[in-house]
């Protein structure tokens, strides 16, 4: 019999990751906080691992006596011939102190995850560099689940991809263009811009000479393809992952959309896309938007802003301030040119890291 011993935290990944990649575990045991379980940390893990059955340990995570006792207990409790397996990846490190000094005299192996690593270490009872590979690779929805964070999307519509269509609407740098495309369907529509610009988009998308968009189309045109041209991208690179799109997330009470979101080799990657300039302030609001990831809903995902219009590189050139206040949070942003088409796989491809 084979016990894995996990520490509950607010990281949840390493556990995660551990659990799915060992095998040969006849029992799970996790020591875990008041606070921990009440923010329903275990829980998310457990649903996340598809763990039904378990054991679980409630200590005082800053109490070294407390968790060497409760752990005692617990161990008390199972077969004299029962092998371990302690991940001390997660929890404090009081936890991990206790943890390490009762299970160290017991028939122990203990291991540690680096962050962003493909394999755990062994450092009881001797020290192995690459002692259990990572085999299993998290989707974006089980990331942002293990934290939390329910999510819905609707399949994105099947539309023709085009590059041409970048070239149209995004090198443009055509104001009046934006402005029509963003009146489609409207009352408001402008009827003679109408018949300047429907007629060659509609040539670019194969479509018939009295092509009227329906709603679908309309979405398309007024930001949806250029989200389709960076999952198309995106899932060039990275064939192995599922790139969603308008994904809409909720922890809480707490609500928010990311327009492009995958995981790639177990961390998170997230796009906020746009098609037009924005204003100085928009761009500063979509930093935030970012940004508060990380302060509302507990994630720190390798995140980008991408903006298709060619009109963005003058604005961002003359926006000092939001280019230095994006790389203080850690936000990339791309414009025009790193996005066009014999650009676009070496701009993705870096910022991946693959």
């Amino acid at each position: 019999m084979r016990i894995l011993v996990s520490l509950i935290s607010e990281q949840s990944i390493p556990n995660i990751l551990v659990i799915k990649s060992l095998p040969n575990v006849s029992r799970y045991l996790f020591l875990c906080s008041k606070r921990m379980k009440d923010s329903g940390r275990l829980a998310d893990l457990c649903e996340v691992c598809a763990i039904e059955d378990y054991d679980e340990i409630c200590i005082a995570e800053h109490d070294f006596a407390d968790v060497k006792s409760g752990l005692q207990n617990a161990v008390d409790s199972y077969p004299k011939d029962v092998s371990y397996i302690v991940n001390i990846t997660g929890g404090t490190k009081i936890m991990a102190l206790a943890v390490y000094d009762l299970m160290s005299h017991l028939r122990t192996q203990i291991l540690y995850l680096p962050p962003l690593a493909d394999s755990a270490v062994l450092i009881y009872p001797s020290a192995i560099k690459d002692f259990l590979p990572i085999t299993h690779q998290l989707d974006a929805i089980a990331f942002l689940r293990a934290y939390g964070i329910l999510c819905s999307y609707e399949e994105a519509p099947e539309m023709p991809y085009t590059e041409s269509l970048f070239n149209f609407i995004a090198r443009s740098g055509d104001p009046i263009l934006n402005q029509w495309i963003n009146q489609i369907g409207s009352q408001t529509e402008d009827a003679s811009l109408r018949k300047k610009y429907l007629k060659p988009i509609g040539n670019l998308l194969g479509k018939a000479q009295a092509w009227q968009p329906d709603e679908a189309e309309r979405k398309y045109l007024k930001g949806a393809w250029f989200e389709a041209y960076l999952a198309h991208w995106l899932q060039e690179l990275l064939p192995q992952c599922r790139i969603y799109q308008n994904l809409a997330i909720n922890r809480g009470g707490s609500d928010n959309e990311l327009d492009l979101v995958f995981c790639h080799k177990n961390s998170l990657y997230v796009m906020e896309v746009k098609t037009a300039t924005p204003k100085t302030q928009d761009i500063k609001d979509f930093l935030y938007k970012l940004d508060s990831l990380g302060k509302k809903f507990g994630l720190y995902p390798r995140r980008c802003l991408a903006i298709a219009d060619i009109l963005s590189e003058h604005k961002l050139r003359r926006s000092p301030y939001v280019l230095n206040r994006a790389e203080e949070m850690g936000i990339t942003i791309f414009s025009h040119t790193e996005l066009r088409p014999e650009n676009i796989r070496e701009t993705l491809t870096t910022w991946i890291t693959i």
